[in-house]
């Protein structure tokens, strides 16, 4: 049961986000981020820099790239600016 407006929009936007995934797993192949250690990418909610693990798996949530070549993507929690150059496409296992 919902208590406050807090849960309420938590849940929302959780089960919104799971929607875009199972959606753009149909689209894409599993995606990592090249290279590895730390890289730094902008938060798209809280547009500040952010660092984040390269190497890992991410969902791509957008299919076209913005007017700067990048893709908004979701992984560690956040939803991130990604250069195209950054992406690889790992396939299906």
């Amino acid at each position: 049961m919902v208590q406050n407006k807090h849960d309420l929009y938590q849940q929302l936007t959780t089960k919104a986000l799971l929607e875009t995934q199972k959606k753009i797993k149909v689209l894409y192949d599993y995606e990592m981020l090249v290279g590895e250690g730390k890289k730094f990418y902008m938060n798209i909610e809280t547009r500040q820099f952010v660092p984040i693990t390269a190497g890992k798996v991410i969902t791509r949530m957008t299919e076209e790239t913005d007017e700067q070549g990048r893709h908004i993507v979701y992984t560690e929690n956040q939803k991130i600016l990604v250069p195209a150059t950054d992406i690889i496409t790992i396939g299906f296992n």
